[in-house]
Formats: C-alpha cells, sequence, structure tokens
C-alpha cells in the first residue's frame, strides 16, 4: 500500500508556516544558544529545541551547528535569516497599522529606568502617558544601562532609560541631558591629589555614591575602566551629606557641577581641573520598532516632558 503523504508533504514550502517558528529561530541565532534564547522568550529549552527541529524538518534544511560556546548558524541559517526578520517585522508593522486604523494605541510597555525616579521625571512621564494614552499599561524595571539595552536589543523591554553614549545600530535613542560629574577632594587634600593619576586617585579612601544614583553609575565606570575599586569610607545617598563628609575630610567624592562649584565658592572641596566625568542621560527603543504605535506614544510624551 503506498504510504500517505503527510500535508506538510503535499504543501508547497512555507504554507502553513507558523511565525512563532521563525521567531524561535531569530532568537537562538541572536542569543547564539538554546540556554539564552529560552530566556528570552520564556519558554522551556526542550520547546526551543523542538520548535528549531520542527523547523528544519519544515525547511529540509539544518539551520545550526554546535560549538562549544553554544550554537551558531550553518551557512544555510545565516542566508535565511534576515528573511524571517524580516517577515516577523512585517507581522509587528500589519498589527501597528491595524491599531491606528481601529484609532487606539493600546498594550504593554516594558520600561527599563536607571538611577533616582527624580532625576528621570518618571512622575510627570508617567502622568502624563495615562492622561493622553490610558490603554499603555506600563511595567517598570528598574536595572543598568549595559541591562537596559540588551533587553531594548532582544526585545525584553520596549524602551529604556540609559546613561552612555549613543548606542547606535540596532538601537535608537533620544538625549534627554547631558551633565558634568566632578571629581571634589577635601580642601586640605590638594596636594594629594592635584597631580595624581586616576589609579593612584583609586588607592584613596572615596565617599561612596549609593545605587542607583548616576554618580554611582559614573563611579562604577570608572572602576571599569582602570581595573580597580577604591576603599570605600563610607556610602551617602544624597549630595548633601557627601558635601559635609567631604568638608569633614572623609575621602573623594564625585559631585554634579552645580553642587560641586558651590563647595569649592565656599572652600569645602577642591576641584581638580580636568577630573571630570560628562554623563549622557538618554532614551532607548529598538530601530525597527520605531514605527510601533506604542513606541511612538513614548518618544511624543518624552518630547513633552523634556522639551526636546
Amino acid at each position: 500500500m503506498p504510504r500517505r503523504r503527510c500535508d506538510s508533504e503535499n504543501r508547497p514550502l512555507g504554507i502553513g508556516m507558523e511565525l512563532y517558528l521563525l521567531r524561535t529561530f531569530a532568537a537562538v541565532a541572536r542569543e547564539g544558544g538554546i540556554t539564552r534564547a529560552a530566556a528570552v522568550l520564556f519558554l522551556s529549552q526542550p520547546a526551543v529545541s523542538g520548535q528549531i527541529k520542527a523547523l528544519e524538518e519544515e525547511l529540509g534544511l539544518v539551520l545550526f551547528e554546535r560549538t562549544p560556546k553554544g550554537m551558531r548558524p550553518t551557512p544555510a541559517g545565516r542566508a535565511l535569516l534576515a528573511s524571517a526578520e524580516s517577515l516577523l517585522d512585517g507581522q509587528q508593522a500589519l498589527l501597528d497599522q491595524a491599531k491606528l486604523l481601529k484609532g487606539e494605541i493600546a498594550g504593554e510597555a516594558a520600561l527599563g529606568t536607571v538611577g533616582d525616579p527624580q532625576l528621570l521625571q518618571l512622575g510627570d512621564f508617567l502622568g502624563r502617558l495615562h492622561a493622553r494614552y490610558p490603554k499603555i499599561t506600563v511595567r517598570l524595571e528598574q536595572s543598568n544601562s549595559g541591562t537596559i539595552l540588551n533587553k531594548v536589543k532582544n526585545g525584553q523591554l520596549t524602551a529604556g532609560y540609559v546613561v552612555g553614549p549613543a548606542p547606535g545600530g540596532a538601537v535608537q535613542s533620544l538625549l534627554l541631558k547631558q551633565f558634568w560629574l566632578y571629581l571634589a577632594a577635601p580642601a586640605g587634600w590638594r596636594e594629594k591629589v592635584e597631580t595624581a593619576s586616576w589609579e593612584e586617585l583609586l588607592t584613596l579612601p572615596w565617599i561612596w555614591p549609593a545605587p542607583q544614583t548616576f554618580c554611582h553609575l559614573a563611579a562604577q565606570a570608572l572602576c571599569r575602566q582602570y581595573g580597580a575599586e577604591p576603599p570605600k569610607a563610607v556610602e551617602a545617598d544624597q549630595e548633601q551629606t557627601t558635601r559635609s563628609l567631604l568638608k569633614a575630610g572623609v575621602g573623594l567624592a564625585l559631585m554634579h557641577e552645580e553642587n560641586a562649584q558651590a563647595a569649592r565658592a565656599a572652600g569645602e572641596v577642591f576641584l581638580r581641573d580636568g577630573a571630570r566625568q560628562s554623563a549622557d542621560l538618554r532614551f532607548v527603543y529598538a530601530a525597527r520598532r520605531a514605527r510601533d504605535p506604542v513606541i511612538s506614544a513614548l518618544t511624543t510624551v518624552i518630547h513633552e516632558v523634556w522639551a526636546l
């Protein structure tokens, strides 16, 4: 008796292919392995493996090869990846257009935040967003700039605030504010710090900024840049506290420009020429989602809040 051919054998290649298989294919290629892709997709590892196997059977091609570090696309996988991502982007564009035709902007926005909410003007932003777009719900996720950028790239976050240079590439950004952080030393430490290198400065006691502040992010960046962490004499969560501790001779600290200049004018601190760090606060989102109505709503309100 001749074998009965199943539907997948009878239909033309690709007809009826499920887009979720392409989404899994793109995630494994982007993340470089089943484990990381499963975390991004909120699926079990067996489920991701099964979906990759199903897609390979559907296409009649091997899409990945195993490496010591995970998985990488085969030549066939690399050739098909751009088409898969294009189809996924097309699906998102269709859904976005449908929302606009219905005259509503609705959905969830997962928003990454860094530092103090007041410095982000987060309350004003959320209030305006809810008033104008009541069908958008926001989920906040406090993290660091690097993690937020990665999650925006892979779709785990809709958008977010980061501190740093323009990321470019797959991520678009709006510059919200640029500011300077000055290295301040007790006034009596001038001879000790005036000609010291950053490596030498990081051997001295520091008044360490509290987590979730821009000064903390800048201090962490300094440590990464010079491969050292200073002795932390005390941790301060308010800049007025930091100013008092500097006046008392406790250690070095980073201060926002306005407070640093005021403390120097009062004779409380020494600011070494050139010892300052610039910091850019940015709002970021995936370039491929630039036309997403929810992204458009977020950026519209960001422009209002920050007078861009």
